[in-house]
């Protein structure tokens, strides 16, 4: 609950801090609109690349592993491409790592 609690102040004062310095500098009310709308967007998926991060780096390579099939599997399970082509997917998760990245 504290580490939920501290998240949300961090956020709230990104936002503080983002509509202070785009007031002071003069930027247009759409503008700012965007930016507050980009921000409010990638703040849940930030949270979650550091979430991932911290787990994937306290873990043991095996886990990592393990943790990551399970994470990729389903699409190339319900995928029709690799339809019949366990061998294919079983090569590509024992060989890819769980990234995320942040929208442009």
């Amino acid at each position: 609950m504290h580490n939920l609690n501290r998240r949300s102040r961090d956020f709230v004062d990104k936002i503080e801090f983002a509509t202070s310095t785009m007031k002071n500098i003069q930027l247009d009310p759409d503008v700012q609109r965007e930016v507050l709308t980009y921000l409010s967007k990638i703040h849940n998926k930030l949270d979650q690349r550091k979430d991932l991060d911290s787990l994937m780096f306290n873990l043991s390579p095996s886990l990592k592993k393990l943790v990551t099939r399970k994470l990729f599997l389903n699409v190339f399970q319900e995928h029709p491409v690799f339809s019949g082509m366990s061998e294919v997917y079983d090569y590509i998760l024992d060989n890819i790592e769980a990234k995320q990245f942040v929208p442009d």
